[in-house]
């Protein structure tokens, strides 16, 4: 996955991040997002910075997020997420973007119906290369549970992988 979104984000016009993480998770909050008197910019960037992802993966911070979410008030969630990633590729001086997180396979129908605009792509691995490529991670490891480190999207190390058991 790791290839096909570089491959992507070599394109001159798509901008594709390295697994944003909060798209999903942060939708099933959206009702404290939006308000009748108005979509609360000030809830959404606090869960946001919240999530180590979003700062390292994204790359963005407080004042991105302001940048990003301002102008014309924002109509809803996903108004928002398109916002976001909007202006995360127009850092970089591309018009379209993407979003490469493959837990997103499990909720493709909430995605769709937010996104109706969307395409994905949906890859199938030989299970053993999948398998492998997993093995040399070190935050899977259960050696690592113990550690206290934590894998570049910000969950904790270990033998288990929260986005495949939480709930929803």
């Amino acid at each position: 996955t790791t290839v096909l979104r570089t491959v992507l984000d070599s394109h001159p016009d798509l901008a594709v991040s390295h697994e944003g993480r909060f798209v999903y998770p942060l939708s099933r909050r959206r009702a404290s997002y939006e308000r009748p008197e108005g979509f609360d910019v000030d809830a959404l960037a606090g869960d946001l910075l919240a999530d180590r992802a979003v700062r390292t993966n994204l790359g963005m911070d407080r004042d991105d997020l302001r940048a990003a979410l301002g102008g014309a008030p924002v109509a809803d969630y996903p108004d928002a997420v398109r916002r976001i990633f909007a202006y995360y590729a127009a850092r970089v001086g591309k018009r379209r973007y993407g979003d490469k997180m493959p837990a997103y396979v499990l909720h493709l129908p909430v995605l769709a119906e937010m996104f109706p605009e969307a395409r994905f792509v949906h890859i199938i691995r030989d299970g053993r290369d999948a398998a492998a490529s997993l093995y040399r991670q070190p935050w899977l490891r259960a050696d690592a549970a113990t550690s206290g480190k934590r894998e570049p999207g910000g969950y904790l190390h270990g033998p288990w992988a929260p986005w495949w058991v939480e709930k929803d």
